[in-house]
């Protein structure tokens, strides 16, 4: 019997021959982007371990760095909630700051978005007070290989955040995708959380996705967030919220080489990993900073030249710090203790976790030690 072929079989048929032959050559086909919810999940209606009621949302494709920017800037459209997904990879051409009462939500859909050379991606500071923006971050690929990164590998030429720095009265998101490779020459890494200069306050949410490899290269000192954490910096008066995802790699010349906090950190259902400072490989809590970590790994940190391999912990101001449900582990420091340094007026309380594998390389207390103010 003869086969009738229709239009649409012979498209299929075609777009078949063509999927093969790209997999064969070895080139990878681009997913087709569906729209979704913000955090990057279909499943509309459900409750989402995110905290929030998925909703399906439509998207724009954007494929180049002027189209990202006008979303990112224009001041004319009336569309506050701005909804955009990459169609490709794309290097900015400058740092971009969100218009007023914009609320953007950008999918990665599996691509890299680079900074552009020398210069931050995303910069809302000091005097955004009355700007009421948001912006959220997501990654709908199956391989969530969505990349957020600078332009070569080389020391960015301006300080605090990196990539992105998260100022007064603004609301920063991670649902999926990598931040990776910040390197300003004085400044946090990856993620600067900083009020600066007076202000309401700011917040960063971490839901899930990575954030990797940010260097401070500058010095600074314990008061001042903008010269610390090697990932994310957390500023007086500001927030960390970390519900789940990857901090890992980070490196600061002083404190805190994946995460600095000077503010409010509240760390859950996450992995900490494998960060170096002087002191406190992965976590450094300034004096006046509060710390609470949940159900958590923290693991694989050094403190080069002092203590804390893992967690330093200060407190001239008192202030507790509270583990519970977590394994710290594998810390190694230079003197005092390997996984958790204790100091200051600090107060320290642990619950159903487990310390091991600290150890100190001219010093003591491999896995815990406690100043003789603190208390545990």
């Amino acid at each position: 019997m003869k086969r009738a072929w229709t239009a649409a079989g012979i498209l299929a048929a075609f777009g078949i021959f063509i999927a093969v032959f790209l997999s064969f050559s070895g080139r990878t086909v681009a997913e087709e982007h569906q729209d979704h919810c913000i955090c990057g999940g279909n499943s509309s209606g459900a409750t989402a371990a995110n905290g929030h009621t998925c909703a399906t949302v439509t998207w724009t494709p954007v494929s180049t760095a002027a189209e990202l920017l006008s979303e990112v800037t224009d001041t004319a459209s009336e569309t506050t909630h701005r909804y955009i997904y990459l169609t490709g990879p794309i290097q900015a051409s400058q740092s971009m700051t969100l218009a007023k009462n914009v609320q953007l939500h950008i999918c990665l859909n599996g691509q890299t978005l680079k900074a552009a050379k020398n210069a931050r991606l995303f910069y809302n500071g000091p005097n955004n007070d009355t700007q009421n923006n948001s912006m959220s971050i997501c990654d709908c690929s199956s391989g969530k290989t969505g990349l957020i990164t600078i332009a070569d590998n080389t020391t960015m030429s301006q300080y605090a955040g990196g990539l992105i720095y998260v100022g007064r009265s603004f609301t920063f998101s991670l649902y999926g995708g990598t931040i990776r490779g910040g390197r300003p020459g004085t400044g946090s890494g990856n993620v600067e959380v900083n009020k600066y200069n007076g202000g309401t306050t700011a917040h960063f949410y971490m839901y899930d996705g990575k954030i990797q490899n940010g260097v401070v290269s500058g010095t600074g000192d314990s008061g001042n967030s903008s010269y610390n954490g090697g990932n994310i910096s957390v500023g007086a008066g500001t927030y960390f919220y970390m519900y789940g995802g990857e901090i890992s790699g980070g490196t600061a010349n002083k404190f805190g080489g994946n995460i600095y906090v000077e503010g409010t950190a509240v760390l859950k259902n996450g992995t900490i990993s494998g960060g170096t400072g002087t002191y406190g490989g992965n976590i450094y809590k300034a004096a006046a900073g509060s710390l609470t970590i949940e159900n958590c790994t923290v693991s694989g940190g050094t403190a080069t030249t002092n203590n804390g391999g893992n967690i330093y912990l200060t407190g001239s101001t008192g202030g507790t710090v509270t583990v519970r449900n977590s394994t710290l582990s594998g810390g190694t420091s230079k003197y005092s203790g390997g996984n958790v340094y204790c100091g200051g007026s600090c107060t320290l309380k642990v619950y159903d976790s487990t310390l091991t594998g600290g150890k100190t390389t001219n010093g003591s207390a491999g896995n815990l030690y406690l100043a003789s103010t603190a208390e545990l």
